[in-house]
């Protein structure tokens, strides 16, 4: 969902099914149809509960989106309601498809306009205002695995990464942050290299918290995810 920002009490969200985008008047409480397109929908996927338009975000005069189904990040046009006013563009798409599947998620944008974006089953992925692709962080058998949406920061400094939940012997703290700056000759972070940048930066309270979740999923022992919650809570206020 994405507030517009002429009509910040009209929010548009997407119908991943009917690829529409409706238009929400919280005060009025009601529901309208800003427009459709073939790009939002499922497209030609056998699965009929199968989503298209996943991610939303209005930046400048477009809507950005991602289509889970499709494979696409794109953008349309639209005036200061949310109605369309010209075709829609494709910046990026995942191609090479592995069996299990590979589709985008839900995103955010830093001040420069890059997208950084959620990648399932296990990968961030950086692409720049002229469709540039590249995998940011993640990979196999990694900390992000199933990732389903991500946040830059205020000062564009790290970025958040929520996963779906599964059981992966990592702590089950709901996020991970990373920094997003670049390595050497401007290459993407290796997930090795940020991991060791988020170890060193963490809290003894998070340290605890994590050990005990990983100790809880590998002997399957009770832990106590309010615990870990009041950590992360507290390593944010930090970081800010």
């Amino acid at each position: 969902m994405a507030a517009l920002p002429r009509h910040p009490r009209t929010i548009i969200s997407a119908d991943g099914i009917g690829g529409r985008i409706v238009r929400v008047d919280t005060v009025g409480n009601s529901v309208t149809v800003a427009f459709e397109h073939a790009a939002l929908g499922p497209g030609d996927a056998k699965d009929a509960t199968a989503r298209g338009v996943e991610g939303l975000k209005i930046r400048g005069n477009y809507l950005y989106f991602t289509n889970s189904a499709q494979r696409t990040f794109g953008r349309f046009p639209i005036d200061v309601n949310g109605t369309n006013t010209g075709d829609v563009e494709i910046l990026a798409r995942l191609d090479g498809t592995p069996e299990g599947g590979v589709s985008y998620g839900d995103f955010s944008f830093d001040k420069q306009g890059n997208a950084f974006v959620a990648v399932h089953p296990w990968s961030v992925h950086k692409i720049t205002p002229k469709g540039v692709q590249s995998a940011f962080v993640g990979g196999k058998d990694t900390v992000f695995l199933e990732p389903t949406s991500v946040v830059v920061s205020n000062n564009g400094g790290s970025i958040y990464v929520s996963t779906a939940g599964k059981d992966t012997g990592y702590a089950l703290t709901g996020e991970t942050h990373v920094k997003t700056g670049e390595g050497p000759a401007g290459k993407s972070m290796d997930l090795e290299a940020t991991e060791n940048t988020l170890t060193k930066g963490k809290t003894a309270e998070v340290k605890t918290a994590e050990s005990d979740a990983k100790a809880a999923s590998r002997k399957r022992l009770p832990f106590d995810p309010a615990k870990i919650k009041a950590a992360v809570t507290k390593a944010k206020g930090a970081s800010h």
